[in-house]
């Protein structure tokens, strides 16, 4: 399945699914080794593809775990990215509580081990 993510007129423009993974007043963030640029659980969806199921796919690829019950909660635009790396992102954002087999520190993640998944304060 390709990615939902095309350029247009020099910007990067994709749709992305997203869990807001919460517990205990925690929300699970990602943040890519050596990187001040942190990032929630997600990625694009596929063309065709539902951003619920897109979200779970997701979530089960970074985790290893399969998503819970999940709730949408918002759709944001984002732009971002200095020239030439512009962004238009359109992004469907799902609540889920987080399984009880999720750690409660920090972890890689599944599908990146550059990757480290990390709980902040709300």
């Amino acid at each position: 399945m390709k990615d939902v993510r095309m350029m247009l007129d020099g910007v990067r423009f994709s749709l992305r699914a997203v869990i807001l993974c919460i517990r205990d007043g925690h929300l699970l963030v990602n943040r890519t080794a050596g990187d001040d640029f942190w990032f929630l659980p997600g990625g694009a969806a596929g063309i065709g593809e539902d951003t619920r199921l897109a979200a779970a796919r997701e979530w089960q690829e970074e985790t290893g775990l399969a998503a819970g019950p999940m709730q949408l909660v918002g759709v944001v635009e984002n732009f971002f990215g200095a020239p030439p790396r512009r962004e238009h992102e359109v992004g469907f954002y799902y609540r889920m509580d987080a399984p009880t087999e999720l750690p409660g520190g920090s972890f890689q993640l599944a599908d990146n081990p550059d990757v480290q998944a990390e709980w902040l304060p709300v």
